[in-house]
């Protein structure tokens, strides 16, 4: 998806880096935009599922923390825990329907909502955790508003370091070949997150 908005799309021509920096604030914009309602849903899901439950939410920190030291064995392939999403991208035929700038508007909105789109990590499952157990929709709307900038930052990255589509090409290889070790760099922070939560719970 990011290749279709990066400069190697549009070709690096001076009177067109406009348009590919629009079109990747429109992407970032929509995938904060994403992130932050998801983070508003989740949140009034959890203030109204815990209203009156005093007792569950002073145990919603150590739960979010025991949560993370699972999702890390998860992602660490030592234990297998639910991992939900949609096993799809966004639809690729939105560049062909809409204005470039209205696709990546739309892209971003659905990349950044997260549960829409395949997600690499499961560390989203723990923001999600956090985010609802909060029990503040304020709270809720920064930490996913957060997310959906975080998945948008690889874009001006690459966009700005990438000239070619070989360049791509090399990326997308060199994400495949250290997707394993990410995963496990994920893992040890999850836990490290985890530990120091219920620590402090």
């Amino acid at each position: 998806m990011a290749g279709t908005i990066a400069p190697v799309v549009y070709r690096d021509i001076t009177s067109r880096k406009l348009n590919w920096m629009m079109s990747a604030f429109y992407y970032t914009l929509g995938s904060i935009v994403g992130g932050g309602l998801t983070g508003l849903l989740v949140a009034y899901v959890g203030r109204f599922a815990l209203f009156g439950l005093d007792y569950l939410r002073s145990i919603a920190p150590f739960f979010v923390g025991l949560s993370a030291i699972l999702y890390a064995l998860h992602e660490m392939g030592i234990l297998s825990m639910p991992h939900f999403q949609r096993k799809k991208q966004v639809p690729s035929h939105w560049r062909y329907r809409f204005h470039p700038y209205v696709t990546a508007g739309l892209y971003g909105l659905m990349l950044g909502a997260g549960f829409m789109t395949f997600i690499p990590t499961t560390s989203y499952i723990i923001l999600v955790l956090a985010a609802s157990f909060s029990g503040s929709l304020i709270t809720g709307l920064l930490i996913l508003s957060v997310f959906g900038a975080a998945r948008a930052l690889p874009l001006w990255i690459s966009g700005f370091a990438v000239k070619t589509i070989e360049g791509w090409d090399n990326i997308t290889s060199y994400v495949h070949i250290t997707k394993p070790i990410m995963r496990q760099i994920n893992g040890l922070g999850l836990a490290m997150i985890g530990v120091g939560v219920m620590l402090v719970a």
